[in-house]
């Protein structure tokens, strides 16, 4: 319900930053047309290769989706694309796109391209156009190159890069067609809520400054998981659309208003998974198994009290997975129960030292000693238990008559603890002991 709050908090203000205005001509899918434009930096199956080639890679389906919208009163735009990972770290695409206005006015562009999915979630993708134009009865074609760039290094932050037309012809029916640069970011990206910003840079061929900067920015709400909304802006264009479906099927709308109401549609289907990726996503899957395996097996042990086992389980989880979120909180949980239970044994070791002290005044040194190896299994690293058994062995042996093996043991002692009055008290009587035999 935050994320839903947060959400529409953002989409009024962004309807309410702009005025309604005819959209950024570019390749655009009506969910990005919705965002205001932004939407290079999506991942996910609805991205086809005409908006950033480099992310059609990092899906395991295919996909084919059908696009259709008004540009103007007369100019009307359709997309068909197709896009299929054929091995385990690559896919191609391909597609039509036209727009038409008369039989004097179309333009057609044949698509097709190439993704891969590189280290770190990088995905690189290039892709050709061939373009055929004819403009107020003047016709010309060419070929034209797109190269992209999408990457989520982090779960909740992605970035995404498209170059159009970095490779174009030289003929004067093409001038007017510029090389852009287009960069956009995924700047919160949860199950619930996805805010997107993309920068357009028109003609960075020319002189550096020269160039037209647009930026736009764009919010989706996951309502349902059958069900989003989103918002955009670009400048002072604005729009707004929805999306239906299901983990196959999507449909998505998009109006954007002002003197002529613009609408556009998108309707797609993901396709099963290819063969090529079938054994990673088995491989994928039983490492998933795995690590949920040992996720487990150290939470049984923790709850069974067996926290050493569990604390090496989690180490070994830690060094082959990484530091998960549920991991991290059952390392405190550990760290937590362990720092409680040093407390409870210090503590005891406390209330040991000063009962072995007792019955040290008292004389009673073998009662002293069983405290002292109760005092050694429950706490054998306390500081004061050497010390201790240091003592007690100085003055059996002074008993005994051993006292050069005494002294050394009242060295020892004091070595630990200079300050000791028990020890001093032993050396002095030491000392008197073997004044009176000399």
């Amino acid at each position: 319900m935050k994320y839903l709050k947060s959400g529409l908090f953002i989409m009024i203000i962004l309807a309410s930053a702009a005025a309604p205005a005819k959209p950024r001509q570019g390749f655009n899918t009506a969910r990005s047309l919705a965002l205001g434009g932004a939407g290079v930096a999506l991942e996910d199956i609805s991205m086809p290769i005409s908006v950033n080639p480099g992310s059609i890679s990092g899906s395991d389906y295919g996909r084919m989706s059908f696009f259709y919208g008004n540009l103007s009163g007369d100019s009307h735009t359709g997309v068909f694309e197709y896009t299929y990972p054929f091995l385990v770290r690559a896919a191609l695409g391909a597609g039509v796109r036209g727009t038409y206005s008369d039989k004097e006015n179309y333009s057609l562009n044949y698509l097709a391209g190439i993704g891969a999915e590189m280290f770190g979630g990088l995905g690189l993708g290039v892709a050709g156009r061939a373009v055929i134009d004819y403009t107020d009865g003047e016709y010309a074609e060419g070929f034209f190159v797109d190269a992209g760039i999408n990457c989520y290094p982090f779960k909740w932050f992605g970035f995404g890069i498209t170059g159009r037309n970095i490779v174009k012809p030289s003929e004067d029916a093409f001038s007017h067609i510029t090389t852009d640069l287009r960069a956009g970011v995924s700047i919160i990206n949860t199950p619930h809520l996805r805010v997107l910003s993309d920068f357009y840079f028109n003609d960075i061929a020319e002189e550096y400054g020269s160039s037209d900067m647009v930026n736009s920015i764009g919010v989706e709400i996951s309502v349902h998981e059958s069900l989003k909304i989103r918002t955009g802006v670009e400048e002072d264009t604005w729009g707004m659309g929805l999306s239906v479906g299901s983990r196959r099927l999507f449909f998505d709308y998009t109006y954007i208003p002002g003197d002529e109401k613009l609408h556009f549609a998108e309707a797609g289907i993901r396709l099963g998974m290819s063969p090529s990726r079938k054994e990673r996503h088995l491989e994928e899957q039983s490492k998933r198994i795995e690590r949920d395996e040992l996720y487990l097996e150290a939470v049984r042990e923790f709850g069974a009290g067996r926290v050493a086992s569990a604390d090496r389980k989690v180490r070994e989880y830690i060094e082959n997975y990484g530091r998960e979120e549920r991991v991290i909180r059952l390392e405190n949980d550990i760290r937590d129960w362990l720092e409680k239970v040093r407390q409870e044994k210090m503590g005891r070791a406390r209330e040991l030292e000063k009962e072995i002290l007792k019955a040290y005044y008292r004389e009673q040194i073998g009662r002293a000693f069983i405290l002292m190896d109760n005092l050694k299994l429950i706490a054998p690293h306390y500081e004061e238990a050497l010390y201790l058994e240091h003592l007690l062995k100085a003055r059996v042996l002074l008993e005994d008559g051993k006292y050069e093996q005494a002294e050394d043991e009242l060295v020892q002692a004091l070595k630990i603890n200079p300050d000791s009055r028990d020890v001093r008290d032993l050396h002095r009587r030491l000392r008197e002991v073997l004044r009176l035999e000399r």
